[in-house]
């Protein structure tokens, strides 16, 4: 009835490609990393796919880790305040030309 959450095999390999793979590698270091590792690590893990995420939290030896890093660095995990403002100047810009456009005809 219930599943067992320790990484599979499949799951395993689908962490041996690309970034993930560095992520999982400077994770099983952390917090032993240096400057440069540690940046390394915040970019890459910043810009890794949800799926990839998951994987890694499934993960019994990096899940202790992982959350440790997420939570020592969470402000430099999250988005800068600066991209929603402007996500939302862009989509009231937006807005306001459509209804211009809509009220002229």
């Amino acid at each position: 009835m219930y599943h067992d959450m320790r990484m599979s095999s499949s799951a395993t390999a689908a962490l041996q490609n690309g970034a993930a793979a560095e992520v999982s590698s400077l994770l099983a270091r952390y917090p032993n990393l240096g400057e440069t590792a540690l940046a390394r690590l915040i970019n890459l893990y910043r810009g890794l796919p949800l799926l990839d995420s998951a994987f890694l939290m499934t993960d019994q030896a990096l899940a202790p880790r992982l959350d440790a890093f997420v939570a020592d660095h969470r402000s430099a995990l999250r988005s800068p305040i600066a991209d929603y403002v402007a996500l939302l100047l862009l989509a009231g810009t937006a807005a306001a030309l459509l209804m211009t456009l809509v009220f002229r005809s």
